[in-house]
């Protein structure tokens, strides 16, 4: 996944804080690709917004995190998510 990332030039990411973790967004900073994560109360709604999908999740944040307009999380160390 990583070097299908990298081969698409200069790439961002983000992604809701949640149960799994921040395995992903270590990976993805470690190999140089910026990941940003997401606090989910603080990710703006747009009136008329109640579609809920993966697939209009994903538009929403890829949209809001070219704008800058997502709150991250600060991502602790894998020895205080332990």
């Amino acid at each position: 996944m990583i070097r299908k990332l990298k081969a698409c030039g200069p790439v961002a990411c983000a992604y809701e804080a949640g149960p799994t973790g921040y395995a992903l967004q270590r990976q993805l900073e470690g190999a140089g690709i910026p990941c940003l994560v997401a606090t989910p109360s603080l990710i703006p709604v747009r009136c008329g917004d109640r579609v809920k999908s993966d697939h209009c999740d994903a538009r929403k944040l890829a949209e809001l995190l070219r704008a800058g307009l997502l709150t991250p999380v600060h991502p602790p160390t894998e020895e205080e998510e332990a």
